[in-house]
């Protein structure tokens, strides 16, 4: 760290392996540096994942050089209002079967997943050092890490949550791990008794430790409060119910919707599907998706459009492919269907 960046505040951010969790962390990272000047924000992942980003955004690699003109890891991202973002590299132990390539969710193979996980919570030491080389003013951390706050608080370092998914569904998991037996409060999002079976999908466990125990620990250690991405205007009872159910106060940061990143567009694509819209009354248009890495078969896809066409709205349909789809090195494939 130079002198400039021992003057600043420095802040880590830890985000689960995932694009769908590195994204929203990076644009929350430039919102902060473009409202404090005096912000240096560091953001760890795996190189793969790094890599990915800086191909994704196009962001140059011009690594700090130490005294002796060694690199010492961290990469540069200076955008044109003077940004205070750094990339720094967290190195998982090899683990038999899950090369540095894998080491992302992007492309694993479902069988893969918890092997990763355990790969993730033996980085815990190494994420340690990181914390003791950078010495950061706070950390801000994910879901699936509860280790990650601990060595921070283990240092005196304060650390929040930041949770990447909506305020309904974060509290509708929540609530079935605190009140298994009461149906949801909120009927706009209801699935009867399969409430509890979609939430069962948090029992799985890695090291001893489920995803709904790393969850729900992650929001306990969370310092003071939980900052979530949504905003008030559509969310606000649930974000008053997560609050209610975490005994802290959940601080909405908006949507976090990603500015000039028109590159990543099919501007031909972007043009057909908003003279589309134009033409359609106000909120007559569904829109679905199913996230940055989850790919449908053939079939799923069929069932899909079978229900889509049976409901009688007009929609848009975000369709992605495997890494074989040219698109998909562009960003995502919009697809209209009308």
């Amino acid at each position: 760290m130079n002198m400039v960046e021992k003057s600043c505040r420095v802040v880590l951010m830890f985000p689960w392996l995932a694009h769908g969790h590195i994204f929203p962390f990076f644009e929350l990272a430039r919102r902060l540096c473009k409202e404090r000047k005096d912000m240096v924000i560091y953001i760890c992942s795996t190189p793969v994942n790094l890599q990915s980003v800086r191909n994704i955004l196009h962001l140059p690699r011009r690594g700090d050089r130490d005294d002796d003109g060694s690199h010492n890891g961290y990469d540069d991202h200076d955008e044109n209002e003077g940004s205070g973002i750094r990339l720094v590299e967290l190195h998982l132990p090899s683990l038999s079967g899950l090369p540095p390539h894998l080491h992302t969710t992007k492309f694993l193979p479902p069988d893969l997943m918890s092997t990763l996980k355990c790969a993730f919570d033996l980085s815990e030491p190494a994420f340690s050092n990181l914390l003791d080389t950078l010495q950061p003013d706070l950390l801000i951390f994910d879901f699936l890490q509860p280790w990650a706050p601990l060595a921070a608080q283990h240092r005196g370092i304060p650390a929040f949550h930041f949770m990447t998914s909506a305020a309904a569904q974060t509290s509708f998991f929540c609530h079935y791990s605190y009140f298994a037996e009461e149906e949801f409060p909120f009927s706009a999002v209801r699935l009867g008794t399969e409430g509890r079976r979609y939430t069962e999908m948090l029992d799985r466990s890695t090291n001893g430790i489920s995803d709904r125990d790393r969850l729900l620990k992650s929001l306990k250690y969370s310092s003071q409060f939980i900052a979530i991405k949504t905003f008030r205007y559509i969310e606000s009872k649930y974000i008053d119910y997560l609050s209610f159910l975490t005994g802290k106060e959940v601080v909405p940061v908006g949507p976090l919707v990603p500015e000039n990143y028109d590159h990543l567009v099919d501007p031909e694509q972007l043009n057909r599907v908003m003279e589309w819209l134009s033409k359609k009354e106000r909120r007559s248009v569904v829109f679905v998706s199913f996230g940055t890495e989850y790919f449908m078969s053939e079939q799923q896809m069929e069932q899909m459009a079978s229900g889509l066409e049976l409901s009688g709205a007009d929609f848009i349909w975000v369709v992605r492919f495997p890494k074989e789809d040219t698109l998909r090195e562009k960003g995502p494939s919009v697809t209209a269907l009308l």
